[in-house]
């Protein structure tokens, strides 16, 4: 069995920005970059204040002219993954500043094997003949072996289907932060410290990473969660949790706190639950290719109204 402890982490914010400024240190941006560059400053304020930081020391060690972030107007080609991450440990030896604030940071999730932004979902074909379907902000890598069959979520949601064309010896797995999941199809999110899964027509087993002897099995139709040390109880699995591989978002009376979360999730910036709406119920079947459309029916099914501070940092509070 893999070690999955031997991955590295989901990219932190101090992570994205110091690629955005290798990207930035390296030449103008194309109009996509500036459109990501943006939505990632948008999307958290963790974001925000780990650019600022960022910026400081560019500055501060003469990388970047002050203010070169807004002024990213010029194209130039995207480097490859190699050559970000030669360019950014070409920035960290040359400086040491930076390499003493950033030198705990890894960099290999940067170079995921198939990732999605937000908003964004995707197919991936297997070695196996099989799939896997990501989620909005999803990375994975894909490790096939002569003994092996592996993915390694490194942040966000799959629904995987192991391939059937042949029968295959090799054990088909996803791996999280917290355990491995083994099955052939399933559905795994990786979130708050913890790993949701949800077994779609196929029974499998959870294995926590630091205590195997609690592994569980999980019946088709089941839902648990997952940290390194425990297994929840197994629960029914709620439909509307797999509705985004249709480009959905259902709810069946959820709080609305808890689907305006589900819904940032899916678009750039901020959405924010004001707490004398946050236990309002809200039912419906929402198309997810136009999330201002959801927020601007959200005042004809409830009592709320909708504020937006900016395109990318939008507020639902009662009305």
């Amino acid at each position: 069995m893999a070690d999955p402890a031997r991955r590295p982490p989901a990219p932190t914010p101090r992570e994205q920005a110091a690629r955005w400024l290798v990207m930035l240190q390296s030449g103008p941006l194309t109009d996509a970059e500036r459109d990501a560059f943006r939505r990632w400053l948008g999307a958290d304020r963790a974001h925000r204040q780990a650019w600022r930081e960022a910026e400081q020391l560019g500055v501060a060690t003469g990388l970047i002219a002050p203010g070169a972030a807004q002024r990213l107007t010029r194209a130039r080609a995207m480097p490859t993954r190699r050559q970000m991450l030669q360019g950014l440990g070409a920035l960290l030896v040359g400086t040491p500043l930076l390499a003493a604030t950033w030198h705990a940071e890894p960099w290999e999730s940067w170079t995921a094997d198939a990732l999605t932004d937000v908003g964004q979902r995707r197919s991936v074909a297997l070695p196996d003949g099989g799939s896997v379907l990501l989620n909005t902000d999803t990375a994975i890598d894909i490790e096939y072996g002569a003994h092996r069959r592996e993915i390694y979520l490194l942040s966000g949601e799959v629904l995987v289907r192991a391939g059937t064309a042949t029968r295959d010896a090799r054990p088909f797995m996803v791996i999280t932060d917290h355990g491995t999941v083994q099955g052939s199809h399933f559905m795994v999110r990786q979130h708050d410290g913890q790993s949701d899964v949800t077994a779609l027509s196929a029974d499998l087993i959870v294995t926590p990473v630091r205590n195997a002897t609690v592994a569980r099995g999980l019946a088709t139709g089941m839902h648990t969660r997952f940290t390194a040390t425990t297994v929840a109880a197994p629960a029914p699995a709620d439909p509307a949790a797999s509705a985004w591989r249709d480009g959905r978002l259902q709810a069946r009376g959820a709080r609305l706190a808890d689907f305006l979360s589900d819904l940032d999730r899916h678009r750039p910036g901020v959405v924010q639950c004001a707490a004398d709406a946050a236990e309002l119920r809200i039912a419906g079947d929402f198309d997810l290719a136009d999330t201002d459309a959801i927020l601007r029916a959200l005042p004809g099914l409830l009592p709320v109204e909708v504020r937006y501070r900016t395109p990318y940092w939008v507020s639902v509070r009662a009305a």
